[in-house]
């Protein structure tokens, strides 16, 4: 259910994005996993704040930083 999650979460974020409308990640990722949990086991509001809560402790990919550092001086 991890990989259909994300993918839904990255899916959806990137059809907002491509539309020209904006929704919060956490608000993206807790919806696509209320929806793929749907099919016999529903996930309360207590259980989403812990993943996305856990989301937030995972370490970032090598190549994050530089990345947003290239953002940051292309603004």
């Amino acid at each position: 259910m991890l990989e259909l999650w994300f993918t839904r979460t990255l899916r959806d974020g990137i059809a907002l994005a491509a539309t020209g409308d904006y929704a919060p990640f956490a608000e993206v990722a807790a919806q696509a996993l209320r929806v793929v949990s749907g099919s016999g086991y529903q996930v309360d509001q207590a259980r989403i704040a812990d993943v996305l809560a856990g989301q937030g402790e995972l370490p970032a990919y090598p190549d994050v930083l530089p990345a947003a550092r290239l953002l940051a001086g292309a603004a």
